[in-house]
């Protein structure tokens, strides 16, 4: 198990916000006091729990739900497979009872979902960079509208069984892929591997093209994309697909898939280009 100060310097690498129950009872400790007060004698502040769980099958799992005490009787925990993006993490949420109350949730007092989100993410990263972290449990997990703060955590590790990013089921996002290719008039073409959340990307992409070159992308009358095809599109399995976007100026150039064979011997690949 790591000590509070370990898990504290952890979660200051990740940029989480963490300050242990028992410091912030403790009032010769200002500092903590300080940061801990706002957030937990706000009556609007909701407690919530979050972590890292290890299934023998699927590897690391993140996993968020109601907090406090009532954690083992509410039964109300949803798993997700890590890496996380922003779409992930908000259907994770959405999955749960206490997920729904935050969405519910509104005015100025609203707590601040997008701060959960980021912490999900976050706790997914950990997950590939640090193969021998077994369990890493939040509880209690304290939202308001200033944010999310981790009032206690608790960590066990053991010997890793892989290298990194080798443990989890889904590969993570390529960032390595991603560059910035310059034309010969100077312009500046930004290449990055697609993501699920760039479906709107694919629509507008879609939308640009005339009926012609629709058709020798999908060899099929295509009027516009569907939701259910541009999804399948923009969420990959990047173990062996694959879909490189060229952008300009936050608007979508073209786009070309990459699709290989369970062997990874032969793939095949498409190309669509706007027609403007």
């Amino acid at each position: 198990m790591l000590s509070p100060k370990e898990i504290d310097a952890l979660f200051a690498a990740y940029g989480l916000r963490f300050v242990p129950s028992y410091l912030a009872e403790d009032p010769a400790d200002a500092a903590a006091m300080a940061a801990t007060k706002p957030m937990v004698l706000r009556p609007g502040a909701i407690e919530l729990c979050a972590g890292l769980v290890e299934d023998p099958v699927f590897g690391p799992l993140v996993a968020f739900g109601q907090g406090g005490i009532t954690v083992e009787a509410t039964n109300g925990t949803s798993l997700e497979l890590p890496p996380l993006n922003s779409l992930l993490a908000r259907r994770l949420i959405a999955r749960t009872p206490v997920g729904k109350l935050l969405q519910r949730d509104s005015g100025k007092h609203a707590a601040n979902i997008e701060a959960v989100e980021q912490l999900l993410i976050r706790l997914g990263q950990i997950a590939a960079d640090h193969p021998e972290i077994r369990e890493l449990e939040i509880n209690p997990l304290v939202v308001d509208a200033t944010g999310a703060l981790a009032l206690d955590a608790r960590v066990r590790i053991a010997a890793a069984r892989s290298i990194g990013a080798m443990r989890l089921a889904i590969a993570p996002y390529p960032q390595a892929l991603a560059s910035v290719e310059r034309l010969r008039d100077g312009t500046e073409i930004h290449l990055r591997p697609l993501r699920p959340e760039d479906e709107p990307k694919l629509h507008d992409l879609a939308a640009h093209m005339n009926p012609q070159d629709l058709w020798l992308r999908f060899f099929t009358p295509v009027h516009g994309l569907s939701h259910t095809v541009a999804a399948r599109l923009s969420q990959l399995d990047y173990d062996r697909e694959m879909a490189l976007l060229a952008e300009y100026d936050g608007a979508a150039l073209g786009v070309v898939h990459f699709f290989a064979d369970p062997d990874k011997l032969r793939a095949e690949y498409a190309v669509a280009v706007r027609s403007d």
